[in-house]
């Protein structure tokens, strides 16, 4: 079976964290399919809803940190990696 498309995981995603969204895989999940739909700002506030149901889990630091300096936002990229590092 192929992965779903981006765009295609965006829409599944979005129902799944709309029923449950304090669910983190779920909300990561959807993180990661606008990252990749390369859908930035909506990645990033994605990532800053999982950060608030798991504010030490390193791998949404890390996301929000990428998100970031894909966006440009390098003084708050640096800021999340030195997070996502302790």
């Amino acid at each position: 079976m192929s992965a779903p498309m981006p765009a295609e995981a965006v829409k599944y995603l979005t129902k799944a964290v709309a029923l449950k969204p304090n669910d983190l895989l779920s909300v990561k999940n959807l993180g990661v399919a606008f990252f990749n739909s390369g859908r930035l700002n909506d990645a990033l506030n994605t990532f800053l809803s999982a950060e608030r149901i798991a504010p030490t889990d390193t791998q949404v630091l890390t996301n929000i940190s990428l998100s970031y300096r894909q966006l440009g936002k390098i003084k708050e990229a640096n800021l999340y990696q030195q997070k996502a590092a302790n």
